[in-house]
């Protein structure tokens, strides 16, 4: 008898403990006020200046939206400041006295200032960094082509931690 009551009271507890956990996902698909995905669509990213920017602003406005079109009326307005970084990585000695750079890392930095619309207020401001390696040749033309394919990737990279940040931020509800 005594043994049936513990057995019954761990389960209960057990229960309402599992009930206390309010695990939901991030994008629901449904109805729109679901998840955050509507919200999300309704972000408007403003012009950028650079080659590097361009690519994390596409990427992003993607990422929103899904491929649809522009909303006519942003509830939050998104603003990008994009730079990227080169470090060598590993020197090898051809000749005594001379160095050759065999890898390069380059890091894109970027921050994203999310404002409501209305007011103007800023809602977060996030910095985030990707980086992505390359091997460095004796061929000039192949090592531009593989620091814009390098600075490429970490701008896919960096425009997912952003949006990765956006949503958890919207899905929290602390915008405001």
């Amino acid at each position: 008898m005594v043994r049936a009551r513990r057995w019954t009271g761990t389960i209960l507890a057990g229960l309402l403990f599992a009930a206390g956990c309010t695990v939901q996902p991030l994008y629901q698909s449904g109805a729109p006020d679901a998840g955050v995905s509507s919200t999300l669509s309704s972000i408007a990213v403003e012009e950028v200046d650079n080659r590097l920017a361009l690519k994390v602003r596409n990427e992003l406005i993607f990422l929103l939206r899904g491929g649809s079109a522009t909303t006519m009326a942003p509830l939050y307005l998104a603003t990008l400041d994009v730079t990227a970084d080169t470090d060598d990585l590993l020197d090898t000695i051809a000749m005594p006295g001379e160095v050759d750079v065999t890898a390069r890392r380059v890091t894109v930095t970027g921050t994203l200032t999310l404002r409501r619309a209305e007011d103007g207020a800023v809602v977060l401001e996030e910095t985030r960094r990707a980086a992505a390696s390359i091997d460095v040749t004796t061929q000039e033309f192949a090592n531009r082509r593989a620091l814009r394919d390098a600075e490429n990737r970490a701008a896919r990279v960096l425009a997912r931690q952003l949006h990765a940040v956006v949503a958890a931020r919207l899905a929290s509800g602390r915008t405001g």
